[in-house]
């Protein structure tokens, strides 16, 4: 594989046809910049026909894809390391094999880096929208570099924007920076192994966040990962910051007050759906509990696995939940 100065990192797994979506969107504007920019497509030993709807795709662009079949599924993190491991490039961007990048997204990403060489991390903004894409119209002519807010750590852009990089396809860094990281690897991050190395890299270096969404997260209706959202969510994601709060203190707190009082709502609405499978999260429940630190989402947590039927948890609790946005609406409106 040749040296090139981006390569869009593609882990993909039982996903064909998406994965030729994604494809159609990006192959594009590789081609623009071929002799810089080339796509590697890390196969997490799929049973469907990706190998076919990629050789057939690759037969058609030569040149431009490198494709990559584990020989037994590694799970989702070991993936996304090895693949970054193995391509041969200064810069990584990350992207999922369900998400479509916008119009010029690889020509302002080359700009990017280009003009900002001692910017070693990038979080790309995105837009959300449903599985068929309903209602998406992403264009301006004139988006620069107006769009790009600069931090001398990650750990400051992070306190601005936390949710933001656990998604896959909002990461563009120097790969280096994850290379280096790798050794912060933290295997009780559930979810989000991946990301414990990226932001290890960044917590402390300079980094950048680009404003214009560059890519549209596509969020279907049935979620593959839907049971263990509140394992990641929670674990996962609180265990991380509290690892890099060592880096730059402050961050668990910063976090905890971002999940747990300013998403409250959505917070205990999300340790709702333990319930789906209360025999699971009744195994879960202490390590999840240590990051609960407030009265209320406690009670969520333990009502959500008690012998509470499921149809109340999700039904009039989380409805109650859920309507709690009302008042706070009209509290905001009257203070």
């Amino acid at each position: 594989m040749d040296k090139y100065l981006l390569t869009v990192v593609i882990p993909t797994y039982n996903r064909a046809e998406t994965l030729r979506t994604t494809l159609s969107f990006v192959i594009p504007q590789v081609l623009a910049h071929k002799d810089e920019v080339h796509i590697y497509i890390s196969d997490n030993a799929s049973t469907d026909n990706t190998k076919e709807v990629v050789k057939e795709i690759m037969s058609e662009n030569p040149d431009v894809i490198t494709y990559f079949c584990q020989e037994k599924n590694l799970t989702a993190s070991p993936n996304f390391n090895d693949a970054v491991h193995r391509v041969n490039s200064e810069y990584v961007y990350l992207l999922s094999d369900d998400d479509i990048i916008v119009p010029e997204c690889i020509s302002f990403m080359l700009k990017c880096i280009k003009e900002n060489v001692d910017i070693d991390y990038f979080y790309v903004n995105q837009y959300v929208a449903s599985e068929e894409m309903d209602d998406v119209m992403l264009w301006h002519q004139n988006f620069g570099l107006s769009y790009l807010k600069i931090y001398e750590t990650g750990g400051e852009m992070l306190q601005e924007h936390f949710d933001g990089p656990s998604c896959c396809s909002a990461n563009l860094f120097k790969r280096e920076l994850w290379v280096n990281a790798s050794k912060y690897m933290k295997e009780d991050c559930p979810g989000y192994v991946w990301l414990s190395i990226l932001l290890h890299g960044a917590v402390n270096v300079k980094t950048a966040y680009i404003s214009y969404p560059m890519f549209v997260a596509k969020m279907p209706a049935v979620q593959r990962y839907s049971d263990n959202w509140p394992w990641y969510y929670v674990k996962g994601l609180c265990q991380l910051f509290q690892y890099l709060d060592e880096f730059h203190p402050g961050l668990y707190d910063a976090w905890i007050r971002h999940q747990q009082v300013e998403s409250k709502r959505r917070f205990m609405m999300i340790l709702c759906t333990m319930s789906r499978n209360k025999k699971l999260y009744r195994q879960r429940i202490a390590d999840i509990k240590q990051h609960v630190k407030f009265p209320m989402a406690r009670l969520v947590c333990n009502l959500s696995v008690s012998f509470l039927p499921h149809w109340f948890v999700m039904g009039p609790l989380y409805q109650v939940i859920r309507g709690c946005k009302v008042f706070e609406l009209l509290k905001r409106k009257f203070k």
